[in-house]
Parts: structure tokens; C-alpha cells; sequence
């Protein structure tokens, strides 16, 4: 295909095509092909993240409990990247974080929210700037693009990953420490 003809064919794509599926990175005929999985059957969420204290690991943030110890932390340096396999395709709609009783100053302050299909290639479903205000006990609700895809066939993603990348920078927290007590999704 000829330049002119590549042109016209990306200006339509990316000029013609609903908007809400630019938004989410997706073809309206986006199909991950997935083998059939019983509908019944649980999702299953598998956390894991690039960094983490030993006392507090990256499950205490989906544990349900935004109390006492059970936090996620990290004292690495950002970014920090946690990734969540889920057993079938969900389309998460919107997204909670929580900070707990002690250190706001240690949420994070910026970050992307992806999908996959497949774990390889990223699709951008939400993104946060400068969230320089966290309270404690505050949970912030998020929604992602994916909430707005109405095409019935899309069945979601497998993979889903936080990019966290930096922090609420003071005095105190000269380092950056994240801390997360909770994140939650609302899933379809």
C-alpha cells in the first residue's frame, strides 16, 4: 500500500471510529480469543508487583482490610509495576485506592492503568496526575475507558497492571515510599 493510501486508510481509523474505542486502544472487533472457560467459575486475582517490603507484601492491597498492617509498601525507588492475571476475560469498570490511617504523604501521585490480552501488549484504560491530596482513610474511585465500551462481544482482558510512577514527595518521605492499604475493582 502506497503512502497515500496508508494515510487514508489510519486517517479513517483514527478519524471515523468511535471514540470510545480510542479511547480504550481497541478495535470494535477486539476478540483476545480465549479458549471457552465455564462463565460459573470464579475469577481468580494474582497479584504481583516489581517491588514490595517483606512484611508487606503487594496481596495485603486486595486483601479487603484497610486496617492496622495490612498495606502494601515499597522503599524502591519508582517506578513500581503490579500486575493482576485474572483465571477469564472481565472488563474492569472502575477502580478504588486507599489510603489508611498513617503516611498519605506515601500514596501514589501518578499512574497508568493497562490491559492485555495477552501480557505483552498494553492498552491504556486510565491514567492520574498530580493526585498530590490524599486524607487518611480516603478511597478514591476511578473510572477506566473499558466502562465505556458498548459493544457486547468485547469480553475484557486476562491482564490488567498498575504503573505507579511517582509518589507524593515531603520532608518526610524523602525517598518516595509507596504505601497502598487498599485497591478494589468493579468488574463485568
Amino acid at each position: 500500500m502506497d503512502f497515500i493510501g496508508k494515510f487514508i486508510k489510519n486517517f479513517f481509523l483514527f478519524s471515523i471510529l468511535p471514540a470510545t474505542f480510542l479511547i480504550s486502544g481497541c478495535a470494535p472487533k477486539l476478540s483476545c480469543n480465549y479458549e471457552s472457560e465455564d462463565d460459573k467459575s470464579p475469577l481468580i486475582l494474582n497479584p504481583s508487583s516489581s517491588s514490595q517490603a517483606n512484611s508487606h507484601p503487594i496481596n495485603f492491597a486486595f486483601d479487603g482490610n484497610k486496617k492496622g498492617n495490612s498495606f502494601w509498601e515499597s522503599k524502591d525507588n519508582y517506578p513500581h509495576v503490579v500486575k493482576l492475571n485474572y483465571s477469564k476475560e472481565t472488563i474492569i469498570n472502575s477502580y478504588s485506592i486507599s489510603s489508611g490511617p498513617e503516611e498519605p504523604k506515601r500514596m501514589p501521585r501518578n499512574w497508568v492503568f493497562e490491559a492485555s490480552c495477552d501480557g505483552k501488549k498494553w492498552v491504556k484504560i486510565d491514567s492520574r496526575r498530580n493526585q498530590d491530596f490524599w486524607e487518611a482513610n480516603e478511597t478514591m474511585q476511578f473510572i477506566t475507558s473499558l466502562k465505556k465500551v458498548k459493544d457486547q462481544k468485547f469480553r475484557g482482558f486476562k491482564y490488567y497492571r498498575f504503573k505507579f510512577t511517582s509518589g507524593i514527595f515531603h520532608i518526610e518521605n524523602p525517598h518516595n515510599i509507596i504505601r497502598v492499604y487498599e485497591i478494589k475493582f468493579e468488574n463485568t
